[in-house]
């Protein structure tokens, strides 16, 4: 709710507006202070209007996505390009740092308008692996070619740390 907006506290609905106000000024003072450029400081300044006195966490945070996260052709293609390049180097490096990794640049290329789904990360994942895990590729890979089988992220997750810890 904005500044304007006058509030019921004695309602549950004007309680929850209360609480969803306290919320934003939180997140709010929060974002404020994580930032230290001049660039996301305005950004984020630019949040405090009129309306919203004490700032809008909502637009504060779509303006920093439209200044780090922009979404031209030429950001895209360098997403993509960091995407698919992107692979687990060696069987001594932990998969779930890189599996962190590659869900980031996943949801980073949603955010820019390039739709990638679940299956499309795991054959991903599948594809770049070292070969040390060529023989939990071949299981994973039998398991999303059984029709009564579902291979999930967090199941590829579990599978490829099984394998770093042994």
């Amino acid at each position: 709710p904005d500044n304007d907006e006058v509030i019921d506290e004695t309602t549950d609905q004007g309680k929850a507006k209360m609480e969803l106000r306290k919320k934003n000024k939180e997140a709010f003072t929060s974002l404020a202070l994580s930032v230290d450029d001049n660039t996301s400081i305005g950004a984020v300044e630019a949040a405090i209007t009129d309306k919203y006195k004490t700032g809008s966490t909502k637009q504060a945070w779509d303006n920093l996505l439209e200044i780090y996260q922009p979404k031209t052709m030429a950001n895209k293609v360098q997403l993509l390009h960091e995407f698919t390049n992107n692979r687990l180097k060696d069987a001594n490096t932990n998969p779930d740092a890189w599996l962190d990794e590659l869900e980031n640049l996943w949801k980073r290329l949603k955010n820019a308008g390039i739709n990638k789904t679940d299956e499309e990360l795991i054959m991903h994942v599948l594809n770049n692996l070292p070969m040390e895990y060529d023989t939990v590729v071949e299981i994973l890979e039998n398991k999303i070619d059984n029709p009564n089988a579902n291979l999930t992220l967090k199941d590829l997750c579990e599978r490829l740390q099984a394998k770093y810890q042994r």
